[in-house]
């Protein structure tokens, strides 16, 4: 019996605005005599870190920019211009929503997301969206200090709703994320997959997910 959904983030419920954010990144690094490649490099260096939580995105700003010539007060700038474009700009995919609400009446439900934004930028996010309501946890890899398909990420979100693996589906996208899922025993239902994606399920749409999910014993 499936008692638990967990979903992946961006590409899954959310569709992260990088062509804003680089836009509005280049044009502020401009404003202040600094090559966008050069940050780029540098960052490139750290995210790995920050993704697992090695070190706080907030202190790799730091490093990086004082590198680059920025003072305290625009790194702050730099800092709220970034949670502002993860907050308001990110866009829910279609039917997201209303998908969300038919699954909430029967499952608990949570977001499990590789990401250098900690949960409560993240759950902001989803707030802003209107879909918070519908998880009961949100999970990100720089708080658990593991990603996906590492086996502790996806046992991260099943210790803290004690369900076994066989009880929970794992929803996403990524070839290396749902064969990670299946490898620890958790189905999978995969949405726009990369290719060679083996998983025990395929949607075209989000909405579909509900059918599948009658299904399953």
């Amino acid at each position: 019996m499936i008692k638990l959904l967990i979903f992946d983030c961006d590409g899954i419920l959310t569709e992260y605005p990088l062509e804003t954010w680089l836009r509005k990144s280049k044009n502020f690094l401009r404003r202040y005599g600094i090559d966008f490649k050069h940050q780029d490099l540098l960052w490139n260096n750290t995210k790995k870190l920050v993704i697992i939580g090695n070190i706080s995105l907030e202190k790799s700003q730091d490093m990086i920019f004082k590198k680059l010539g920025l003072n305290e007060t625009l790194i702050r700038k730099w800092r709220r211009m970034d949670v502002m474009i993860v907050k308001t700009i990110t866009k829910i995919k279609p039917l997201v929503r209303s998908t969300l609400k038919k699954l909430n009446k029967k499952y608990k439900m949570a977001v499990l997301s590789d990401s250098v934004h900690n949960r409560m930028i993240k759950s902001a996010m989803l707030k802003n969206k209107k879909i918070d309501k519908f998880f009961d946890a949100v999970f990100c890899s720089c708080d658990i200090g593991y990603q996906k398909p590492e086996k502790e990420a996806y046992f991260t979100v099943l210790n803290y709703f004690k369900i076994k693996p066989e009880e929970a589906i794992f929803i996403g996208h990524s070839k290396d994320e749902i064969e990670g899922a299946r490898k620890y025993k958790i189905r999978t239902i995969v949405i726009d997959w990369d290719k060679g994606t083996k998983s025990d399920f395929y949607v075209k749409k989000f909405s579909e997910i509900p059918k599948i999910l009658e299904k399953i014993k």
